[in-house]
């Protein structure tokens, strides 16, 4: 995992959304999230992609639980950073059958509170997504910058390659 992941635990933290709560699946919460999406569909799994969190309002599985259980197995398999459900629309709480699927699979099940919409929920995380996005831009950048200054220095191969070394964290080899 990089410094610069944006992880379930880091979503639970924000701010912005107050009232979040994890319900199950503690042992993921490392899980990164790379891109966020809304699950309306309980045929959509071909679509989706390792890192995606998903929120939904439960609708699409409120009344089955055999479709609530196959849910997160399909979730956790694809490899999802987790489900975030809003409550008290269409389920008054998170269903125990998905609770104890998602603990068992370490898979984050997180609940939204009635108050945030799906979409407002999508936007801050993507905010955090592109700001990441950002940085590691900024650091790409940083590398040529910073060589072709210390070149220009006259830094020579071994200001050049202390450089380097110190820019991408590991050592540099120089060989003739």
């Amino acid at each position: 995992m990089d410094a610069l992941d944006f992880t379930v635990t880091d979503f639970l933290a924000l701010s912005e959304i107050e009232g979040t709560r994890l319900a199950a699946g503690a042992g993921g919460v490392d899980h990164v999230i790379t891109r966020t999406n809304i699950l309306v569909n309980p045929d959509a799994f071909d679509w989706l992609m390792p890192g995606e969190f998903l929120l939904s309002t439960g609708y699409i599985f409120k009344d089955d639980p055999a479709v609530q259980r196959q849910i997160v197995r399909s979730l956790a398999e694809i490899d999802c950073a987790g489900l975030c459900i809003k409550v008290k629309r269409y389920l008054s709480e998170i269903p125990a059958c998905m609770i104890e699927e998602a603990d068992r699979l370490d898979f984050p099940l997180i609940e939204l509170p009635f108050g945030y919409a799906l979409s407002t929920t999508i936007g801050i995380i993507n905010r955090k997504l592109f700001h990441q996005s950002d940085v590691l831009l900024e650091q790409t950048v940083s590398i040529p910058r910073e060589i072709t200054q210390t070149a220009r220095a006259s830094g020579g191969i071994h200001g050049i390659a202390e450089t380097l070394a110190r820019l991408i964290g590991n050592p540099v080899l120089v060989t003739d």
